[in-house]
């Protein structure tokens, strides 16, 4: 649980594990660490069992939200390692560092592409995987069926 103060309105609210979007997992689990990245006003923390959470501001102005209705949670990114001894957010927009006591985990934010043409799709789904769609002709609402999925591993 995390508790956010606003000082002049003498009022509090908390953000907490039990968001939907993290689909009950972290109910037992306990935020650590956390830091805000204005630029992207996204607020992350880190848990005891090494999941990193973000909750993203609603709001497009500077104002802060005054409830946590203003926060939108991010769906929860499971790291190999267990108990965060820190959280920071990067100076690049979109990196995150994760520190834990046997290395860190650094976390690069990845625009996701897609690309049609005749009746093909290319649907980015994450930085190293790839699907490809082909619209089905026998469908009345132009679904598309998937041709192939690709993955890409690097050698370590």
């Amino acid at each position: 649980m995390i508790r956010l103060i606003n000082i002049e309105a003498e009022d509090n609210y908390v953000l907490t594990l039990a968001e939907s979007a993290f689909g009950g997992r972290l109910l037992q689990d306990k935020i650590l660490h956390i830091d805000y990245n204005y630029k992207k006003r996204l607020l992350a923390g880190g848990t005891k069992d090494g999941y990193i959470v973000m909750w993203k501001c609603k709001s497009v102005s500077t104002i802060s939200p005054t409830t946590s209705d203003g926060w939108e949670a991010k769906a929860p990114i499971k790291t190999n390692f267990n108990l965060l001894t820190n959280v920071k957010w990067g100076f690049g927009q979109g990196l995150l560092c994760a520190m834990y006591s046997q290395g860190l985990l650094i976390l690069n934010e990845t625009v996701l592409k897609k690309k049609m043409r005749d009746n093909f799709k290319i649907i980015q789904n994450s930085n190293k995987a790839l699907e490809i769609r082909m619209k089905n002709p026998q469908a009345l609402n132009s679904d598309y069926v998937t041709l192939i999925n690709l993955h890409f591993y690097s050698k370590s």
